[in-house]
């Protein structure tokens, strides 16, 4: 073996290590107060903090056990029948902002192609469905794949 490609080896193993290592601690461990604006910014909190006065808001969103990525489509009807006329609003998914990197959990986003939360605007006093339909896998090293479905719940 050539002593450039001797050393490009190393290198890329000496980057995979220090990789692994600062991955070993989550992002909650290494700096709280960043976990804590990333987990609000992620799962619909500031939203919440903009509602008037005499309006509503729904936020939707989905929690994933610690390695999980949990993903729900959800949709909303305020027909008078029930389960008629539901209008679509879109997906949202965990992926453990707050927790993980926001690096990877936006990596981990775009995979899923969904939002970390969904915000409806509702009309008080109006009677609303909520439909959500969840789907969830795990699986990587030394734990077996598994994957699910649950919904349609109104």
């Amino acid at each position: 073996m050539k002593k450039s490609t001797k050393r490009a080896c190393y290198f890329v193993g000496a980057l995979g290590s220090a990789t692994i290592a600062m991955t070993g601690c989550t992002y909650s461990q290494i700096n709280p107060e960043a976990a804590a604006a990333d987990l609000r910014a992620n799962t619909g909190y500031n939203e919440l903090k903009e509602i008037e006065p005499g309006t509503a808001k729904l936020v939707m969103r989905t929690f994933g056990a610690a390695g999980t990525t949990s993903n729900a489509q959800f949709a909303v009807s305020i027909a008078e029948a029930p389960c008629k006329d539901f209008q679509h609003l879109g997906a949202a998914a965990y992926t453990g902002s707050g927790i993980v990197y926001p690096w990877i959990a936006r990596a981990t986003r775009v995979g899923t192609r969904a939002s970390p939360y969904l915000a409806h605007d509702a009309t008080p006093g109006q009677p609303i469905q909520v439909r959500g339909i969840g789907n969830w896998s795990t699986g990587g090293a030394n734990v077996a794949f598994r994957a699910g479905s649950c919904g349609p719940v109104t």
